[in-house]
Formats: C-alpha cells, structure tokens, sequence
C-alpha cells in the first residue's frame, strides 16, 4: 500500500497525550533497543491465505509478526483485517526495519510512497503506472526533482 523512510527520529513531533487514546485509534510501538537513525514502514495488505505464506512465526507473535519480502523476515505489526462479513479476508500489516541515511545532505527527513495502481495495471508491463511520492524537506532544486520524478506540485 505504501512505504514510508524517515530520518532523524528526534526532530519529529511526539505524539500529544490527547490523542493516545482517541477512539479509533491504535498507537504501535516498535521494538528497538535503541532509537534508529533511520526507519522504513511498509504497509501490505494481505488476504489470509497470501500471509500465511508470506509470515515466520517468531517469538514476538501475538500482534507482531515476522512477514517475509525479498526473501528476508522483517518484524510486521497486524493492524485491521478486513470487512464485517468476512473478517479474513484482507488483513493490513506494517512491517519496520532500520536503514542506512535517506537524506544524506541533512539531519531529518520523511519520504512518503504509495498511491499505487491497481495490481492489473500495476504488473502489466504494456501499460503505464503511477503512484505519489512525498519528500519533506522538498530539496534545493524543484528542476532537478521533476527530471527525476516527472512531475512535481509546488507550494
């Protein structure tokens, strides 16, 4: 569904304690020993019988689970599944790891991916795709950006 890269932890805004406990919402805690430098989220979602295929269970189940991509485990938190009538029949999973410097000319950064094609359209070679990117701080040159990503909204 997406992916997220952030940098610089530290410079972010905490989450206020007024909204911990919004209702509808779910704060996920991800288990570091330390606070990574730098963190990459990927959302999937799954129907039930995909995930099993795609999960290692490790000692950490429970909510967490170890989800496999490109060949390699990375812890994964279940988030919802899907609708009322058939509770299985997608299930949303975040999986985190730390990551080497995104943004290598500054301290903090965040840098949203999704917005994809459907899979058909997606997968077909013979068809063009799309999708959204978002990089905050934008960078120093909007030319450059557009020749890399072939469009680009300005503020």
């Amino acid at each position: 569904m997406f992916t997220v890269q952030l940098q610089g932890l530290a410079d972010f805004e905490q989450v206020k304690d007024r909204d911990l406990n919004k209702k509808g919402k779910q704060i996920v805690c991800m288990p570091f020993a330390s606070e990574p430098t730098s963190l990459k989220l990927v959302a999937h979602v799954y129907p039930a019988a995909e995930l099993l295929k795609r999960s290692a269970l490790g000692e950490d189940a429970g909510p967490w689970i170890r989800v496999i991509r490109d060949q390699k485990a990375y812890a994964a938190a279940l988030l919802a599944a899907g609708d009322g009538t058939d509770p299985l029949s997608r299930i949303l999973t975040l999986s985190f790891e730390e990551i080497p410097v995104v943004f290598a000319n500054q301290p903090s950064g965040f840098c949203f991916i999704g917005g994809f094609d459907v899979p058909e359209t997606a997968f077909d070679h013979n068809q063009d795709t799309s999708f959204l990117v978002l990089l905050s701080p934008p960078g120093n040159d909007p030319y450059e950006m557009v020749k890399q990503f072939g469009s680009l909204d300005l503020r």
